[in-house]
């Protein structure tokens, strides 16, 4: 070997080790060096665009990159260094340009095809992007990013069904995917499988115990199933990590109001509200002063949250729950009256209107 081919080479060898390293600025600015002496030289360009683009210097990476693309427009690992960047540019037509391109060279390089299918959905095709993904699964089964992509896809698109399959086909490849075992979880708990939920945020909890989608998962799919004691071990572990989190506090306190203990569930009411606004805590306390009968002070609450959520049928009913546990039949059923235009629909305030009036005529009728 000639001595100008071994400096070639080290300037080569010198540069991918400090890239492997991490030390992006060293290998730049010995590249840049080596330039000066190899100006045409391929290797040491595409090594300076890969340096830039792990730099994230995504325009300096894909001018250096065409100079290799003008060179050897074939040159597979500077097509995907090209398509990298303007991905990391977030350009997504630009870089299917260049991976496009590869895959004419390389048709089943799964992974490559796996990021084309992301692109597709970053553009919102998500029929193209179905696609691709089915095509890197069909090459690799066990192509974890295809069958997270696809299912990520779904899972978004409100398809929990599709979503369900592909991610489960995962787990059975990766069955400590943590993020995988939560999302899950999260679905079966959406479809109110509350037992199948528990077993995936369990299983979670397998790979990290303090994981914080897990338990509150858990806590709320106990919640679900009725499991309310056990539940709220979980809600107060969360509470306990978490003490600044209003939503966490507002569902250990009606959980707690579940079984009975009104003053604990007040004082996990009163902590939401101290964190920050929480509605849900407000209708916590409203049905907590009922069952106290401190109805004056449940009404005003009632009253306080109908202003500024004027839309929410739950509210008008507690009120009517009130006035009702007050013996006020009168104003609960001029409450529903009212209220029955704006939402005319909801069966649960067209009954309650009947059975006060049948409830009403049956006193009158005793009164003659």
């Amino acid at each position: 070997m000639s001595e100008k081919n071994k400096k070639l080479e080290d300037f080569i060898n010198k540069a991918s080790e400090l890239i492997d390293k991490k030390s992006f600025k060293e290998a730049i600015d010995l590249l840049n060096n080596a330039l000066k002496e190899f100006p045409n030289e391929v290797d040491l360009l595409y090594l300076l665009g890969t340096a830039f683009r792990k730099s994230l210097m995504f325009e300096e990476a894909i001018k250096t990159f065409n100079k290799v693309f003008e060179k050897d427009p074939n040159h597979k690992k500077t097509l995907l260094g090209l398509a990298d960047s303007w991905r990391g540019l977030k350009d997504w037509a630009k870089a299917l340009e260049y991976w496009q391109r590869y895959t004419e060279l390389e048709p089943t390089d799964s992974l490559v095809i796996t990021r084309m299918g992301d692109a597709y959905r970053k553009l919102k095709n998500y029929d193209k992007a179905e696609e691709l993904y089915l095509k890197a699964i069909e090459l690799n089964p066990k192509n974890k990013f295809a069958l997270m992509g696809i299912g990520d896809m779904f899972y978004k698109l409100g398809d929990y069904d599709k979503a369900l399959n592909y991610w489960e086909r995962l787990i059975d490849i990766r069955p400590n995917t943590l993020n995988i075992l939560t999302m899950i979880g999260n679905i079966y708990r959406r479809k109110k499988q509350f037992s199948k939920a528990v077993a995936y945020y369990q299983r979670a909890l397998g790979v990290d115990h303090e994981n914080f989608y897990a338990l509150y998962g858990l806590a709320d799919s106990l919640r679900g199933m009725g499991q309310f004691r056990e539940s709220i071990k979980y809600w107060i572990r969360l509470a306990e990590k978490y003490p600044d989190n209003p939503k966490i506090l507002t569902r250990l306190g009606d959980t707690l109001l579940k079984i009975g203990k009104e003053n604990e569930a007040e004082v996990a009411f009163n902590k939401a509200l101290e964190v920050g606004y929480s509605k849900y805590a407000l209708i916590g306390l409203a049905r907590i002063k009922m069952r106290k009968k401190e109805f004056q002070q449940a009404i005003e609450i009632c009253n306080s949250l109908m202003k500024q959520h004027h839309d929410d049928i739950r509210i008008v009913l507690l009120l009517g729950d009130v006035y009702e546990a007050m013996g006020l039949t009168k104003n609960a059923e001029s409450l529903y009256k009212v209220n029955l235009q704006k939402f005319k629909n909801n069966k649960e305030l067209i009954s309650r209107l009947s059975k006060l009036s049948i409830k009403m005529f049956e006193d009158s009728v005793e009164k003659v």
